[in-house]
């Protein structure tokens, strides 16, 4: 499966971040990726416990689709904080961005029961059970969440994707319309093959700290 990354950075109010993952974070944020992990390699050389250094590498290492070394990342977090989100959604797309869509689609799942309205964990879900042939279990799932998140565009689009593999046009029309109403710019993403959900994995950084 193809993959895409895009950066980010750990959501600043979160808490106070050490001057070398400040130092990290802006170097991604302007791309200089290889700036970011050394600054990040060192700070985990200093505090091993750091799990802001180690999320925000394993990002990096994403980005850089570095997904193997991105995966031991988000491990070593989740050996910390079991419960972390954004761990549980790098490791996924990790593990799916490498072939393993089983232990992918069973990180999400953990996630999920945590945390039901994760977004970027509701639509990688929903893309790698469309891709594994599995339209019905995607429909359900974008089903519940347009349910309890009526403006969340992105399933509305991603929902529409699957109607269309599976020829129901109209209604593929009907979610597209809709996904645009509450999401205009997402008509930049589409090239007349539901770009979006064909891409498959866009998982790691840019959608990691949105919910």
């Amino acid at each position: 499966m193809n993959t895409e990354s895009a950066s980010t950075a750990p959501q600043s109010g979160a808490r106070s971040f050490s001057p070398l993952v400040q130092a990290a974070m802006a170097a991604h944020e302007r791309g200089d990726e290889l700036t970011a992990v050394a600054s990040l390699t060192v700070a985990l050389q200093q505090d091993g416990a750091d799990t802001a250094a180690q999320l925000l590498r394993g990002q990096v290492l994403a980005a850089m689709g570095q997904w193997r070394e991105a995966a031991t990342d988000a491990e070593a977090v989740l050996a910390h904080r079991p419960d972390n989100a954004e761990a549980l959604l790098l490791l996924a797309a990790a593990r799916a961005a490498t072939g393993a869509t089983g232990p992918a689609t069973d990180a999400l799942r953990t996630l999920l029961q945590e945390h039901p309205d994760h977004r970027p964990a509701i639509l990688l879900l929903g893309r790698l059970y469309a891709a594994n042939g599995h339209a019905d279990l995607a429909l359900q799932l974008y089903d519940r969440a347009i349910a309890a998140l009526p403006d969340f565009a992105e399933a509305y689009h991603a929902r529409g994707g699957v109607k269309h593999q599976l020829h129901d046009e109209a209604g593929a029309a009907e979610d597209l319309q809709r996904a645009l109403e509450l999401s205009p710019e997402l008509a930049r993403s589409f090239d007349g093959s539901y770009s979006l959900l064909d891409n498959s994995l866009k998982a790691p950084a840019s959608c990691l700290h949105k919910r």
